[in-house]
């Protein structure tokens, strides 16, 4: 699935967004005072993609770690 889109897309590779890129758009939206939606669509299988899970993971643990960014 590629950043931008809202569903799989089979012949998309290398576009998904990094930790450090959704720990981005969280300060932005903290910034703002905006809330931030943040949405993984699922495989065809309806699972979810496993670099998107890993960053989930990643950004989890930050948050819990430290809290939101500022």
């Amino acid at each position: 699935m590629a950043p931008g889109s809202w569903g799989y897309k089979k012949d998309t590779t290398g576009a998904h967004l990094s930790a450090e890129q959704v720990w981005e758009k969280l300060r932005h939206a903290r910034a703002i005072g905006a809330n931030l939606l943040l949405n993984t669509g699922p495989l065809p299988d309806g699972s979810l993609d496993p670099e998107d899970a890993t960053v989930m993971r990643e950004v989890g643990q930050r948050l819990r770690a430290g809290g939101f960014p500022q």
